[in-house]
């Protein structure tokens, strides 16, 4: 395929078989749970309601829901699970949206393919794209 979506797909793409390749980092593991650590110390306020709805539904996802609930710093690394996670992440297994202002409603251009379709409740329109592969 061509255009944006491959561009990006592609760049994504090398960058996991990157990592596939050198194994899960340590380092890099540790350091995403600490940003995760200061973005769960220093989360905004939201509604009662809004957060039992984002919780319920991403607990229903999970094996163990009490797993959900533990803080970013109750979070171990483990190899053979990290690598596991990546196994997973192909391009068969991937619904990639970009979104932009710059998209034709009349022709394919530099940014990306013509949009094609209009969604039914809100005349929005969209194309949908051909897979990565």
């Amino acid at each position: 395929s061509s255009g944006i979506n491959a561009e990006y797909g592609d760049a994504l793409f090398k960058y996991i078989k990157r990592i596939k390749d050198e194994g899960v980092n340590e380092n890099r593991w540790q350091e995403n749970k600490d940003i995760d650590n200061i973005m769960f110390k220093f989360k905004e306020k939201e509604s009662a309601a809004d957060y039992a709805s984002l919780i319920s539904s991403r607990m229903a996802r999970v094996e163990d829901p009490r797993d959900y609930l533990n803080p970013p710093s109750r979070r171990h690394f483990n190899r053979t699970l990290e690598e596991e996670i990546m196994s997973f992440i192909t391009p068969q297994n991937m619904n990639m949206y970009i979104s932009s202002l710059k998209f034709s409603l009349e022709s394919p251009n530099q940014y990306g393919p013509t949009l094609d379709k209009v969604e039914e409740w809100y005349s929005t329109p969209y194309s949908a794209l051909i897979p990565l592969l």
